[in-house]
Parts: C-alpha cells; structure tokens; sequence
C-alpha cells in the first residue's frame, strides 16, 4: 500500500506523462505549431531550430522525424503562433533530442516514442500547461533517456514499485514511469 503522500508523488509524476490518462485541453489551440501529417507550411527550419513564421504553423512528422536523425531539433512558436500540438503519431529512434519550447502551452493528442536513448525537453511558459488529450503519451523504450520539463530533470523508472521507492529515497526528486501504465486495476492508493 503507498502511503497519500507517495499517492500524491505518483499522481503528480504520471499527470506529467499522462500515464493515467489525464485529459488536458479539448481543442487545438488557435495559435499553434501543429505536428502534423500535413504538408510544413508556416514554419522555417534552420540548423536544427524549428521557428514558426505564422500564427497557424504546420511541421510535417516526417519532416520532424529526418531532422531528428540527422541531430537535435528545437521546435519554437515564440510569440507569433504561442502553443505547440503533437497531432500525430511521433516517434524517432537516435539519440538525438527534441526541444519543444512554447511560448504558452504544450498539447499532446497522439503518442510520442523515443526507441532511442534519445532525450525530451519542454518547456511551457506565460503561464501555458502541458497537457494530454486522447491518444496523447510519452514513451520511453530506455529509462536512461533524457526528459527535462520546465527545467527539472525527471529520473525514469519502469515500474510503480519502483517509483514508490525512488521517491521514498528522495522525496524532493522528480520522477516518471517511462511507458504508459493504467493504474486502474490497482484500486486506490
């Protein structure tokens, strides 16, 4: 039995990835960068950062995919399109990392999947949310991947049991289940 304290810890942990499925925001945001299997358009892509160049911004996931093989990739809206939104099926195996830094908010509404040691970072600001609609998670195939959120590197773990005991041991860390797990079988915590 984990005690609320460590409930809560967990709670918070798999709110981040959506591991519980968390619904987060209903909509696309009107201002956004979307990823997409659309065509890229509004968006320009220079030395791995993504700058978006309109308010409504299309980066094609294939697109995103070949820029990852080739290094690390920055996404940014900045001021002009403000949100980004994971729409499509994401995933990349390297170990390269992708940037998603918001001016606002960060959507995901399909699944994304490093199968590399690959790393995550991002960043939401003024104020904007991370959030998971539908289909929307994080995967990670390697617990010694990389995911930073809003500065705070999270440490991986595979499993409840071991999650529970890393935030026992440091109850000031920053953690996070690596896969998507639905806690709904194990009752109340």
């Amino acid at each position: 039995m984990v005690s609320g304290y460590f409930a809560r810890r967990i709670a918070r942990c798999a709110a981040l990835l959506a591991v519980v499925g968390l619904a987060g925001n209903a909509g696309v945001a009107q201002a956004a960068v979307t990823i997409s299997t659309k065509a890229t358009t509004g968006i320009t892509c220079t030395a791995g950062v993504c700058t978006a160049t309109a308010k409504v911004a299309i980066l094609n996931v294939t697109d995103l995919t070949n820029l990852l093989a080739a290094g690390n990739v920055k996404v940014s809206p900045g001021k002009t399109a403000m949100d980004i939104v994971v729409a499509a099926p994401l995933s990349w195996v390297s170990t390269k990392r992708l940037t998603l830094n918001a001016y606002r908010s960060i959507t995901f509404s399909q699944p994304t999947t490093l199968t590399g040691r690959g790393g995550l970072t991002l960043t939401t600001g003024n104020g904007g949310t991370l959030s998971f609609t539908g289909k929307g998670d994080v995967n990670f195939w390697d617990v010694r991947s990389s995911l930073i959120i809003n500065g705070n590197t999270y440490t991986l773990v595979n499993d409840i049991a071991t999650l529970a005991t890393d935030i026992a041991a440091n109850t000031s860390g920053h953690f996070a289940l690596a896969k998507s797990y639905n806690a709904q079988p194990d009752g109340t915590y």
